[in-house]
């Protein structure tokens, strides 16, 4: 891809997201919004994917934490946009990334629920992922729907149905299985927010096969586009944005770091390395 391109002069562009400090405003009637709520012990893999693919995307990706930083589940400290207030029902979306201390908190947080119950009555879209479809199930929002979660969740979860899939879309609910699902989890939700035509330059990744060979690693095919991780000799050289499960589990092996573990915890199988 031409570094010139408009494109990846879009995909590149820094956003300013910073709520504590000044009002959210809109940006546009065509401009699609979505919330992204965190609470200590939220998953950084997960939750950074979301974010960076849905701004590279063109939408409005607001971060809402429990506090202006919150530190995650591997004590990686992140810099919310704004506090979670009922302000995130101006969004067209709301997305609960996973981990187990960010999945009780959004679960047990009032605020977080009654946020949950509006937005699905106001027929917007409710997104979870890995341990966080536990806090849909307290909302009620499982209820005779399909959904998946991170492994295990579904013997926790008694309502609904689960599927062992990567990413399920019932209806407005869309919910993912673990870590190595979130970009599979992030492409959907851009998917069903941004439509081709919908403003300029809103083809969304799935429909611009140049904005795709920046942070898809696989064509429409499922294949490999080209080597995603080359070693030479003490040379380790990765693809872009969308190979960095292949590149770390490469650097694992060559530490003498059996990485099949660690696949079968971030669910990366399933995922299909997407």
């Amino acid at each position: 891809m031409d570094p010139d391109s408009s494109v990846m002069r879009r995909l590149a562009r820094p956003s300013e997201h910073d709520c504590f400090s000044k009002d959210r405003k809109s940006e546009g009637n065509a401009m699609k919004n979505a919330a992204v709520l965190i609470a200590p012990g939220f998953e950084e893999g997960e939750t950074m994917t979301i974010v960076d693919i849905l701004r590279r995307c063109d939408i409005h990706c607001t971060i809402y934490g429990t506090s202006k930083e919150v530190e995650g589940a591997h004590h990686i400290v992140l810099k919310s946009d704004a506090p979670i207030s009922y302000d995130v029902l101006e969004n067209d979306m709301v997305i609960l990334p996973g981990g187990y201390g960010q999945a009780d908190a959004m679960r047990e947080n009032e605020e977080v629920q009654h946020i949950l119950k509006q937005m699905a009555k106001d027929n917007k879209y409710v997104c979870a992922m890995c341990a966080s479809p536990i806090a849909l199930e307290k909302a009620g929002l499982l209820e005779n729907r399909r959904y998946t979660a991170y492994q295990g969740y579904n013997e926790k979860i008694k309502a609904g149905q689960y599927e062992k899939k990567a990413v399920v879309t019932d209806g407005h609910l869309v919910t993912a299985g673990g870590p190595a699902c979130a970009y599979a989890f992030a492409y959907t939700l851009a998917d069903l927010l941004i439509l081709p035509g919908d403003r300029p330059g809103g083809a969304n990744l799935a429909n611009d096969p140049r904005a795709s060979e920046l942070v898809r690693s696989f064509d429409a095919q499922n294949k490999y586009l080209g080597a995603l991780v080359e070693v030479d000799q003490n040379l380790i050289t990765s693809q872009g944005p969308a190979s960095p499960y292949p590149f770390a589990f490469r650097i694992m092996e060559l530490f003498g770091v059996d990485p099949a573990p660690f696949r079968h915890a971030l669910m990366y199988d399933l995922a299909k390395g997407r």
